[in-house]
């Protein structure tokens, strides 16, 4: 691989990589493409493609002239020209179209959120591309914002890419692991939880990450996992003292209601439990985990204030039931005045086997 930096007499840069004969075939075998032509996809073909020779390119393009004096203030643009694709033998692959140069303290606030913008770009580019060298290099740059890197792990689609930003956000930015995403609030541990990833919960807590940071609408890492139906992540974040017990806030902003919910104080019967949750799907898995680790098993919780033993019966699910009758469940009336075994028989009265084991709840506690 060979660079070669170009500083003609007009005031301007020219950048030449050339790529030795067996690069390409360290790069999958085929041209930079992929597809066996030799050709570049997309202008940031560095994001898709490159590693150590674009973090070299980089950290030279961040450089001043050679001359000492200040250059363009905008960032680099790096594109490929049309005549230039070069073929395995070499050639000049990519030229900045302006003077580039890194941030430095004398930068203006808008040409601060003009790098920052140009940053987001290249971040959002390397994660489509799903390039962990590029995310590296990305990580590295000054204008890296742990929000945005937050924010962006719900468009994360492979499994390595997003267990590398989880490794890079833990080892990297540490004192930043309770960075909330912008839309709903979420940390990163959230994600790791909504995504059912255990690896990369286990990496998140390791390095100090709260296992029970709520979201804007107080759900846990745990009841995100629990809603996505990840045993795995349930039974990680279990071992790692999540509470079970922990219901999101409830009181949900209805249509003309002006008021927010924003704290745990406001923590109601509505707000869903993880246990309530996984009884009404039947989440068999999650259930018994729950159970295991100290689930109140009559905490109310969903819609109508209702316990997780209505809740298996309004979905029907018998063993969901059974378990909760074998740990204890009383059937008590929810907020409508309705029992577990009226729920049952009004919702699925050809399952006799559901209402036989609903019956068997004991229902002392409401005088029937």
């Amino acid at each position: 691989m060979t660079l070669t930096w170009n500083s003609p007499a007009e005031d301007a840069l020219a950048v030449s990589l050339s790529p030795s004969s067996s690069w390409h075939q360290r790069t999958s075998g085929r041209g930079n493409r992929g597809d066996g032509s030799g050709e570049h996809s997309d202008p940031m073909w560095w994001l898709h493609g490159a590693s150590a020779s674009s973090r070299f390119l980089m950290q030279t393009l961040g450089a001043s002239s050679p001359n000492g004096e200040s250059e363009d203030h905008a960032l680099p643009s790096l594109v490929t020209q049309s005549g230039s694709n070069p073929p395995v033998t070499g050639g000049p692959i990519i030229t900045p179209k302006r003077n580039p140069k890194l941030l430095t303290g004398n930068d203006g606030p808008d040409l601060l959120q003009t790098r920052i913008a140009t940053w987001n770009t290249w971040w959002v580019d390397a994660l489509e591309a799903n390039n962990v060298e590029a995310i590296k290099m990305c990580f590295e740059m000054p204008w890296a914002d742990a929000g945005m890197i937050v924010s962006s792990m719900r468009a994360i689609n492979e499994p390595r890419t997003f267990q590398a930003v989880v490794l890079l956000l833990a080892e990297r930015r540490k004192g930043e692991l309770e960075t909330r995403e912008h839309v709903g609030g979420l940390t990163a541990l959230a994600w790791a939880a909504k995504r059912g990833d255990a690896r990369s919960i286990d990496t998140l807590v390791t390095y100090g990450a709260v296992v029970d940071a709520r979201d804007d609408a107080g759900a846990t890492p745990l009841l995100h996992a629990v809603v996505a139906d990840a045993t795995p992540a349930v039974e990680c974040l279990l071992g790692f003292g999540a509470d079970p017990n922990a219901r999101a806030y409830g009181g949900r902003k209805r249509r003309g209601d002006e008021s927010v919910v924003s704290d745990e104080s406001h923590v109601s019967d509505d707000g869903w439990s993880p246990l309530g949750w996984a009884a009404r799907k039947g989440q068999l898995g999650s259930l018994r985990l729950l159970l295991t680790h100290g689930a109140d098993v009559n905490m109310r919780g969903g819609a109508g204030g209702s316990t997780p033993l209505i809740q298996a019966a309004m979905g029907g699910h018998l063993e969901a039931v059974r378990e909760l009758v074998s740990a204890g469940a009383v059937d008590s009336r929810d907020e409508s005045g309705f029992t577990a075994a009226m729920h049952a028989g009004f919702r699925h009265p050809q399952n006799a086997q559901l209402l036989g084991a609903v019956a068997g709840a004991s229902s002392a506690s409401i005088g029937i």
